[in-house]
């Protein structure tokens, strides 16, 4: 199992996830699964060290999107392989096993290249998440690969709504502006310029 390919040393890999900018591949597109004695492996497992935002993140295991905070089982194909994928969430414990077709190894090593990351949390923890991958070839594990995702928050904007309400002032009168709403999702204070014009 080699996360970042034959251009690069060792066998793991490092992703950034970016908040609002989509998910990342959690290996390096010229990833690669091999086994020296079997053509046909068995199951790809992933073990997940944390996910803080709970439902909020994700993983996209041949082609099911599969909630970190809940157990979930699903089916997909890659190539001529059917995938059973279980994901346990008290272990964080991620397992895509062949349910029909071939098994073949190059099956494994799209199934592996196509994986993703996604967090779609406002305010995301940035701590790192690392995913402890290993294949099985029916008799033994790999060695374990780890791709290790740092997590960077971004400020989402302040929005205000309702600035073309109707108001009725009256001279030396105080008015309260109640129509307007004011709010940011990752922040509770927000501050605001009003400008006045006749």
């Amino acid at each position: 199992m080699d996360l970042n390919g034959a251009d690069a040393s060792g066998s793991n890999f490092s992703a950034a996830f970016i908040e609002d900018s989509g998910a990342v591949a959690i290996s390096d597109t010229d990833a690669t699964v091999t086994d020296a004695q079997q053509t046909l492996l068995t199951n790809l497992k992933l073990i997940v060290s944390a996910n803080p935002d709970g439902a909020a993140e994700s993983l996209t295991v041949a082609g099911e999107s599969i909630p970190l905070n809940a157990d979930v089982t699903s089916s997909g194909s890659v190539g001529s392989t059917t995938f059973l994928v279980t994901y346990v969430a008290a272990s964080r414990t991620c397992i895509a096993t062949v349910s029909s077709g071939s098994g073949a190894i190059a099956d494994f090593q799209t199934l592996l290249r196509r994986i993703s990351y996604n967090n779609t949390s406002n305010t995301p923890a940035t701590t790192n998440r690392a995913i402890d991958i290993t294949a099985n070839d029916g008799t033994a594990d790999s060695t374990i690969a780890t791709v290790t995702i740092t997590v960077t928050a971004s400020n989402d904007a302040p929005t205000a709504t309702n600035l073309s309400a109707a108001e009725t002032y009256t001279e030396d009168t105080t008015r309260n502006l109640t129509d307007i709403v004011l709010s940011d999702v990752d922040s509770a204070t927000v501050t605001a310029t009003l400008t006045l014009s006749n």
